[in-house]
């Protein structure tokens, strides 16, 4: 049990796990090798299978052997590769608790004016956390284990 589960044992009700990722996911998803793509898109993939995969891109990349390994060429677009990936691993986990009230899903906030993305980003700050605002409050049941955009679930 990962320590996430043990605070949420300590919660009593509406518990909303919302991680946030990002659609550069998607795009560095489509840069890995068939392989990779399939083993990250499984939806019974393990946590340890994860991180065991995460931490080859990090060792292949210091070697700069990463895109022979088949991985993506961006730490970040592999990081939230990891997020999202997590987030189903997370939620399946939660699907084995008889409480309905305990949900968890990812978003992507958008491109949004941060210190980060810089002033050309077309979204505010409050813009993106729109969606997030909104997975804080759905109904139990209603979403579990999705990615979000625009309130929207999308396709990873």
């Amino acid at each position: 049990m990962g320590a996430w589960m043990c605070w949420l044992t300590m919660r009593d009700s509406l518990i909303r796990v919302v991680n946030v990722s990002s659609q550069v996911s998607q795009m560095a998803m489509k840069k890995c090798s068939a392989e990779l793509q399939a083993r990250f898109r499984d939806r019974s993939i393990l946590e340890e299978e994860l991180v065991t995969l995460l931490n080859k891109f990090i060792e292949t990349a210091k070697a700069g052997k990463h895109k022979e390994n088949g991985f993506a060429d961006s730490a970040y677009g592999m990081s939230k590769i990891g997020v999202t990936v997590l987030t189903f691993i997370q939620a399946r986990e939660m699907e084995k608790d008889s409480r309905e009230d305990i949900l968890v899903n990812c978003l992507c906030p958008g491109w949004c004016k941060t210190d980060m993305a810089g002033d050309k980003a077309p979204r505010t700050a409050a813009e993106g956390a729109d969606t997030a605002i909104f997975l804080a409050f759905i109904k139990p049941k209603e979403s579990q284990g999705q990615f979000f955009y625009n309130r929207k679930p999308i396709e990873f």
